[in-house]
């Protein structure tokens, strides 16, 4: 699941969804396909965001969890999206491992 956070995801459940693991063009679609994403692109003059990382780290997030099916859940929030080129800062991340047996 990934969409902006806050207001939009917990009033307006603006998110998109995926079944891991992610391609691509899975993570393209899912940044683009969650109504607020014109305020990731460039709008009254501010700076387009780095969706190049966002959609990277989509992939990898995908990937860990199912190269480390313990992760029962993952949470990055928030995730810190700077102008294109720049990249992305992981601000805060809570995991649950699941308890050996």
């Amino acid at each position: 699941m990934q969409g902006l956070g806050g207001i939009y995801v917990e009033v307006l459940k603006d998110v998109s969804f995926r079944v891991a693991p992610v391609s691509r063009r899975d993570a393209e679609e899912m940044v683009r396909e969650i109504r607020a994403w014109p305020l990731l692109a460039a709008y009254r003059g501010s700076e387009p965001a780095d969706e190049g990382a966002i959609v990277e780290a989509l992939i990898r997030v995908s990937r860990l969890s199912c190269d480390f099916p313990e992760i029962q859940e993952l949470d990055i929030n928030p995730l810190l999206v700077l102008p294109k080129g720049k990249g992305i800062r992981a601000i805060d991340c809570r995991m649950t491992i699941a308890e050996a047996p």
